[in-house]
């Protein structure tokens, strides 16, 4: 079906220069995290936060982002997105600034748990690419986006470590703090997209139809929405069930290369690495490339039956080796799912509720990193570490069949209205 007239008008014909800018500006978003990953153990120790306290913090912080994503999207749908992203920025920086000069845990702790009320860069990113571009190049838009997000972890934990070496553990949160402040200048940049309600007064009956239905209530409409659409329903429970499996081998993994593998933090790092240029090469080119192909849900069930393999693989690696080449796949239809499924979720809604249906889709993954650590650590002890794997492949199939029956909805949905119109 070809899209809406208003969805192609969006289509940029001219210049992607805004879709660069936000690449640059997702980079250092991410790298002012990523460069202060390898300083936190030596942080929290230096404060005498206890690993009780650090597990604490962690699930509070996911607490709060999971309250405070779908508020924030929306908020960009009311505002506009930049001034949210901005935002969204400030906060990261004052959170590195903190951590960089606070030395009581509960300071420490507090900074921590204030990048919870800001944390909402990536959801409305999402959003603003989603306003600027149409349905044919949403998928090749965030595939460029979530390369760099995959870039960013690729270079900010070795940056980061390297500077920790050769100054001492704050250095890497000042220099994150001024990566802060250098993309929250750049976002203003960006341009901003028409709001909806501009133009109102030409637009007679449509505006009063739109008027109508923003009275209705966000959660109203999105209701109606998962009713009016059930494939919607079954993308938001597939991913749900494949960040969880996501999660639990983030969980787990670097448990797993020392107690199976025997590998030290070197080994660690050179695995993450090997990961990191295969989650590029999914964003970068898979769905840049095949972004089209993979929205079918018939092939995002396929390539779950990959992302299956890739964590029996993981089960059965017998050498670092051998585990970073199982990975592989794993990562290339994980990574480039979680974009394909992210672009298929921004074409279900409006515009007007997009930052907080997106918001929402950022809520659920937060509901897997408060609940699937815990469990993946009790499998983990109680089970062996190879029941996690197992785990997994029982997840990422499960996610297929999500994304199978929504297809399959989606056909007999379409069959229904064509017996109707005949």
């Amino acid at each position: 079906m070809a899209p809406p007239a208003s969805a192609s008008a969006k289509a940029p014909t001219k210049s992607q220069a805004w879709l660069y800018l936000l690449f640059f500006s997702s980079t250092l978003e991410i790298l002012a995290i990523s460069l202060t990953i390898p300083s936190y153990p030596k942080l929290m120790k230096d404060v005498g936060m206890t690993l009780q306290g650090q597990t604490l913090v962690t699930s509070l912080i996911s607490l709060v982002t999971f309250f405070m994503t779908p508020i924030l999207g929306r908020l960009s749908d009311r505002i506009g997105r930049t001034l949210v992203l901005r935002l969204s920025s400030l906060g990261q920086l004052c959170v590195n600034l903190m951590l960089a000069r606070f030395t009581r845990w509960e300071y420490v702790a507090a900074a921590r748990l204030m990048a919870g009320f800001t944390r909402a860069f990536t959801p409305v990113s999402y959003a603003y690419i989603s306003d600027h571009t149409g349905p044919e190049d949403r998928g090749k838009a965030m595939g460029v986006f979530g390369s760099s997000i995959g870039l960013a972890f690729v270079i900010g934990p070795l940056v980061g470590g390297l500077i920790e070496k050769r100054y001492d553990t704050r250095r890497p949160f000042l220099v994150g703090a001024v990566v802060g402040l250098t993309n929250a200048w750049l976002v203003g940049k960006l341009p901003e997209a028409k709001r909806k309600d501009e133009g109102k007064e030409e637009k007679g009956d449509a505006a009063a139809e739109d008027d109508a239905e923003e009275k209705k209530g966000t959660l109203v409409r999105v209701k109606e929405l998962l009713v009016k659409d059930p494939r919607l329903g079954a993308l938001l429970a597939g991913r749900f069930v494949m960040m969880c499996c996501g999660v639990l081998f983030e969980s787990t993994f670097s448990q797993y290369v020392m107690d199976v593998l025997q590998g030290d933090s070197g080994v660690r790092g050179r695995i993450l690495g090997v990961m990191g240029l295969a989650g590029i090469v999914a964003n970068g080119y898979v769905v840049r490339k095949f972004g089209a192909t993979l929205e079918a849900g018939r092939v995002l069930a396929a390539a779950m039956v990959v992302y299956a393999a890739g964590n029996l693989g993981w089960a059965y690696s017998l050498t670092p080796a051998h585990l970073s080449i199982t990975l592989v796949p794993l990562v290339l239809s994980s990574m480039s799912s979680t974009t394909v499924t992210k672009s298929l979720i921004s074409k279900s809604c409006g515009a007007d509720i997009m930052g907080f249906v997106m918001g929402l889709s950022g809520s659920l993954d937060t509901v897997c990193r408060i609940v699937v650590p815990p469990a993946a650590g009790y499998i983990y002890e109680k089970a062996g570490p190879r029941a996690c794997p197992f785990v997994g492949v029982g997840l990422a199939l499960l996610a297929g069949a999500c994304f199978f029956l929504g297809d399959k909805g989606d056909d007999a949905a379409a069959t229904t209205k064509k017996k109707k119109d005949e």
